[in-house]
């Protein structure tokens, strides 16, 4: 089947959502089942973001957008992630001192990074190189 230029891009969106969906469960679930066997949240937190970082990884290289071979891949991964991360850090306080309620910065990051996220993998880590010219 032949999917029009429209289409394909729909298709890697719902890929996109989905894995990400995925992985946003995966965090949760070890998340909850690590604190309840007694692990501190952030340590509980951080193992459980690494779990998720990892098959977010491979997630998105094989299913979202099909990318082979590059190495360095992971790190520009990892770069994104981190990005991402310190985006998540920093929205809450600056909507507060900017005179509104913190958890505004948890929905602006809750919007922004997702999608900038899709551009970044896209263009950035998982990004085809360009067929070799005559």
């Amino acid at each position: 089947m032949i999917l029009t230029r429209r289409g394909a891009a729909l298709a890697e969106l719902t890929r996109f959502g989905a894995v990400g969906a995925g992985t946003t469960f995966i965090y949760g679930a070890l998340g909850l089942a690590l604190t309840t066997l007694g692990w501190r949240a952030g340590l509980a937190s951080i193992v459980a973001y690494g779990a998720s970082a990892a098959c977010s990884y491979a997630g998105h290289r094989f299913f979202t957008f099909g990318a082979r071979g590059a190495t360095h891949q992971v790190s520009r991964f990892l770069a994104v992630n981190g990005v991402g991360l310190a985006v998540a850090l920093a929205l809450p306080p600056a909507f507060v001192a900017i005179g509104f309620d913190g958890r505004w910065g948890v929905v602006a990051a809750c919007v922004a990074i997702p999608l900038s996220n899709y551009f970044a993998l896209k263009h950035l880590v998982f990004a085809q190189a360009a067929p070799a010219r005559a």
